[in-house]
Parts: structure tokens; sequence; C-alpha cells
């Protein structure tokens, strides 16, 4: 009988569920699981910080669909990785998250012994979707493969799996593919059979909608052409959620982009008389306005539980996106007689919603923000990949940054997190080299995770970082200013001299100082081996 430790164990699940890639740091409670990686094919990526390694397994999740992993220590490490837990939890990202613990004899009470965390799954299941701590040797590998299978199932999400240290060395029977497939829990995500009437009397309702409407959320984001495809059919025009951004091409005729914070907009919706919501919660928009409408509300998602959440659907589908729409395609009956009308009357909205732009946004550097977006634009290819921390161009990026493709344009949309874009970036080129990947960030923001650029550096990856400096906390400040004009609390920042941060780390760097700079500067660094450092300063933006 073949032998293997429980670190092994780890390693060995790890490569039956095909992970190709891992985020994380060693330490002295997880070294038995670096040992086993030595002799394995995973690729490690060393992180700075374990949020780093969250957001970088997150990068890697959101824009591949496939479970991002990272590999923390017991205590500090996994109190590290909350963050990014939670914005994962919040945007339906799957996860694996692996952390040790203490010897199994010292986590009944208080010992003092080196990283104690009392109640870590009860902490960590307030971000995610499960905690759970693998009781004896054996049970490391189906404990590992069911949460792997779990952060995928129904609404996706991160999912945390805690092995005391004593596990880890361990002896036990080395598992066959066999065996560990038999492990393997088979869940069917489709539920075709259960939702063919109620798809046929969505059929019924859409043959005689008069105003159709179709919203796709960040649940829906695989779906894209399957619903472009139906949205044609029922010439049904096409708002986005900021999860759902680049679903659906932002030039096609009949997206409306990510605009429901438009008053113009949000009257277009309220009007029509039939609405399709596809993985979407319907939560609040980035302005705190809630979704309303006077038709059929129709509701489709792998989550049973976001049908009683916001606004209750008059009939709800519990079935993937992508396979209701194309049941849709095939039953539905084309009404080419609206095209044209329904065209016109998207570019008519859109038009009224670029009147209502100075009022959104009230920034006095408003023309300067979009002549950024404009010329990142131009710069990045058609699929390239534009990953944004909360910052004052990447909130006017919503509506105003074309995206062409799915998952182009990441944001913290729904934790709100600041510090996502820079290790999020690494992990999404570790996913994709062969596109173009590039960072907004303000520069509150990027100082969060700012020492992830040793880990850049290290794997050397082409990743221009735009930093947006307005010296402090600009959206804050504004906020700030409309309470008590002329006085500021804790929203000015002393920041790092960009341009010598960027040669410490042996980094190209350029300063914009007038238009053109920007798109001539990023058009250079996207051709580069490694990554750039580009600062646009803007001093008098508030």
């Amino acid at each position: 009988m073949k032998i293997m430790t429980g670190g092994e164990a780890v390693v060995k699940a790890l490569e039956f569920l095909d992970v190709n890639t891992i985020f994380g740091i060693p330490g002295v409670h997880n070294l038995a699981i670096y040992s086993a990686l030595l002799d394995s094919s995973i690729k490690h990526v060393t992180v700075r910080h374990e949020q780093g390694a969250g957001f970088m397994a997150d990068g890697f999740a959101r824009t591949t669909g496939r479970v991002g992993v990272a590999l923390v220590i017991s205590g500090p490490g996994l109190t590290n990785i909350l963050t990014p837990m939670g914005e994962a939890y919040h945007e339906a990202v799957p996860l694996l998250v692996i952390s040790t613990n203490n010897s199994r004899r010292y986590l009944n009470g208080r010992t003092g012994i080196l990283h104690e965390l009392s109640q870590s799954n009860a902490m960590i299941r307030s971000v995610a979707k499960e905690s759970r701590r693998v009781p004896y040797p054996e049970a490391i590998v189906p404990y590992l493969i069911e949460a792997h299978q779990l952060a995928l199932e129904g609404r996706p999400g991160p999912v945390h799996v805690e092995i005391p240290i004593d596990l880890l060395d361990s002896e036990i029977a080395r598992p066959d593919r066999k065996t560990m497939g038999q492990t393997a829990t088979v869940f069917q995500l489709s539920q075709q059979a259960g939702v063919l009437q109620d798809v046929q009397q969505v059929v019924e309702i859409l043959d005689t909608a008069q105003h159709p409407l179709i919203i796709i959320g960040g649940g829906a984001w695989q779906a894209g052409d399957n619903l472009t495809q139906l949205a044609d059919k029922l010439a049904a025009p096409i708002l986005l959620t900021p999860a759902g951004k680049g679903s659906i091409d932002d030039d096609h005729p009949l997206c409306l982009g990510v605009r429901h914070h438009f008053p113009a907009i949000r009257t277009f919706v309220e009007n029509a008389d039939v609405v399709l919501a596809f993985g979407t919660e319907l939560a609040e928009d980035l302005y705190g306005n809630f979704f309303s409408t006077k038709g059929i509300l129709i509701r489709v998602d792998r989550d049973v539980s976001v049908f009683e959440r916001n606004i209750k659907g008059h009939i709800c589908l519990l079935e993937d996106a992508n396979t209701v729409a194309e049941l849709l395609n095939k039953l539905v009956r084309v009404r080419p007689d609206r095209k044209g009308l329904i065209h016109r009357s998207v570019r008519k909205v859109k038009d009224q919603a670029s009147q209502e732009l100075p009022h959104i946004f009230a920034y006095r550097d408003l023309a300067i923000l979009l002549n950024i977006l404009k010329e990142i634009r131009t710069s990045l290819p058609k699929d390239g990949i534009l990953v944004s921390d909360s910052t004052r161009p990447a909130y006017v990026a919503f509506s105003e940054f074309p995206s062409h493709t799915p998952r182009s344009f990441l944001f913290p949309c729904g934790y709100g997190t600041l510090g996502m874009a820079l290790p999020s970036a690494i992990g999404t080129k570790i996913a994709h080299p062969e596109r173009a990947v590039s960072v907004l960030a303000g520069d509150g923001g990027f100082q969060f995770t700012m020492a992830e650029l040793g880990t850049l550096c290290q794997e050397k990856l082409s990743i221009p970082i735009i930093v947006f400096n307005d010296h402090g906390f600009g959206e804050i400040r504004m906020f700030e200013e409309t309470r008590h004009p002329g006085r500021r609390i804790g929203v000015d920042l002393k920041n790092p001299d960009f341009e010598s941060l960027a040669t410490a780390y042996g980094m190209p760097f350029y300063r914009i100082l007038k238009n053109g700079d920007l798109q001539n500067a990023l058009s250079i660094a996207l051709t580069l081996q490694g990554p750039s450092l580009i600062e646009i300063d803007s001093p008098g933006s508030i």
C-alpha cells in the first residue's frame, strides 16, 4: 500500500481537481503542503500579503469561471484574507481558501499557542458559502474535493477548508484517481426538465410583449452570445448591471450599458411591459436607486434565494442563464418588424443619458476623466482587460468606458473594497497571459496593496499600472466638501514619490502632463515584457 502525508494529500487533491495555480505565503504551519508542492506541476505564486493572495485568486477566477485557490497559514494569515473573501462572496466568485490551524488537541480552549484563533470557522462563514475543519487525515481529500464543487455549485462563492497541522504530517494511504473520482459529488446544475413548462409560459408572454427588456447581471456573464441572440430576436434592449458589464458588447445597438443610475434609463426600464432578469440580485445601483418596473418580471438564476430578494419575480426559473437563453432562442418568435424602431429608441435614450452625465457626476474635472477613459480605451485592445479600484475615473467608466468582451472590466462592485485592482490584475494576467491587462487605481486605493508590486515584478508580468493621483481619497473629499465646505478630515494623503517607487522596483515610469500622453505611454507600456507605472497627477480635481 502506497503511503503519503496529509500535506501530500492536499496537493494530490488539487492536482485531481486540475488546479494549475495557487496563490499564497509559506509559513511554519503549512510547510508540509509546500514540501509537497516541490514535486507538483502546480504553479505557486508567492504574494507579499494574504490579502494579495485572495485578490489574485479572485482575478484568476473572475475571468476564467474556474475556482481560484489561495493557501494561507493559521491565525493572521486567515484574518488577512477576510476582505478579498468578502469581495468574492458578494460578487459570486468561486474561491477555495485553504488554511491551517493548530493541532487538534489545542483547538478546544485558549492556550496562548502561536497563531491561535478562536472560532475561526464561525468568523469565516460571514464571508463564505461554508467553512469546514478537516477532522482526521483521511478526510483531507474528500473535504477539498467537496469544497471545490461547492464553490461552483448554485451561486458561486468562496469556500474555506481548515486543516489542523497535526494532520499534515500524518501518514495515510494514497488514494488513486478512481477513488478520488468516486469521492467527488456529482452535481447537476441543470434543472431543464423542471423549468421547461415555465419556459413555455415565458415564450407565450414574450410573443405578445410590446416593450420587452433584458437585464444581465454578473451571474450571466458566460451567457453573452445566447443572450445577444435572444435580444436580437425579441428586439429587446439590454441593461447591464455593474457586475454584468462586458457580457454584451457595449457597442451593440440594443445595449443600454451600465446606466441604471441615469434617470432617463430608469424611466425607460420602468415602462417595459416584460423584463427578463438573468443572473442578478436586482440590488440598488451605484447611487442607491432600486430597480422598478411596471411590467411582468421574469427572473432566471442558479440561486433560489435571490427570488425572494429585493423584488419578487412573477415567474422565477431556477436554472443557468445560458441554458434558459438557449431554450428561448429555439422557441420565441422573431420580431424583425420592431428592430429599426427599437434601435432608434435605444439611441435616443442613451443620448438623453449623456445629457444627464454632468448631473450624475458633479466633478469639476469630468472632462479630464472622460479623456483619460478615452485614451485608455484607444490604447487597450478590444479584448484587453482593465482592472479598476474604487476611484473616480472608474465610477465614470461604468457608463463611459466601452467594454466589448465578458469580464474585461473588473471592479469591486459588491463589497466595494479598496486595494483590489493591482493583485486582481496579477491573477488575471496569470490566467490570461495572451491578453493585455492594465490597472486603473487611485493613489489611496493603490497603497492598500502596493506591496504586491514585488509579486508583479517577480513574476515579470506585463501590466501597466495607471495611478490617478488626486493626493487623497478624492471621492470622500468631495462628500466632505458638500457637508462642511473648506473643512477636511482624513482625506488628504502624503504619498510616496511614484517615480522613485517605480525606480526602486526597476519599472519604467511615465508621468502624464497633457492630452495624448496617456495614450502614448499606455501603448508603449503594453508592449513591454514587464510592468510599468503611469502617474496622472490631478492636484486640482476638488
